[in-house]
């Protein structure tokens, strides 16, 4: 088998697991957390939106983006992990990608991946946030199924 990795992530962090053979654990590769993504909006702006005067009479009204800032500190990370995907993915490190995530995020990670992966290289897409799981659970929630992880006796181990 191919090496496979697994992208487990929502919009503040992000786990890479690697699985060199169907058998083997899940082990962690690289891990990524986005504080902004965490703070409340007030605290990611300097200041009030801007105001403007209406056409015809005297009103004021305040300008809102088109996006929020929450929205923009999520767009950021994605952008982050995608750089490392691909970066990681050109350098030979993985054959396979399996991407979990939170379904808000998985659109935008979509958004990235899905213009240099190929289709034949995406194992599995799961729209499910499991940044809080354990690797056994991550493992038992990709389709198609991995059988499960093979305990490694105490020989393997000190070898």
């Amino acid at each position: 088998m191919s090496k496979l990795w697994v992208l487990v992530s929502n919009s503040a962090r992000a786990s890479v697991y690697e699985c060199a053979r169907p058998v083997d654990n899940l082990e962690q590769v690289a891990a990524f957390s986005h504080t902004g993504s965490r703070q409340h909006p007030r605290d990611l702006v300097a200041d009030k939106s801007g105001r403007v005067h209406d056409r015809q009479g005297e009103g004021r009204h305040s300008m809102e983006p088109d996006h929020t800032v929450k929205e923009n500190e999520a767009e950021s990370f994605a952008r982050e992990i995608d750089e490392f995907l691909s970066t990681a993915q050109r350098q030979g490190r993985y054959d396979n990608l399996a991407v979990i995530a939170a379904p808000r995020f998985l659109g935008r990670l979509r958004d990235h991946y899905t213009t240099w992966l190929p289709d034949a290289a995406l194992f599995a897409e799961v729209s499910k946030d499991l940044t809080a799981e354990n690797p056994d659970k991550i493992r038992a929630e990709l389709e198609p199924p991995l059988p499960p992880a093979r305990t490694r006796s105490p020989r393997e181990n000190a070898l």
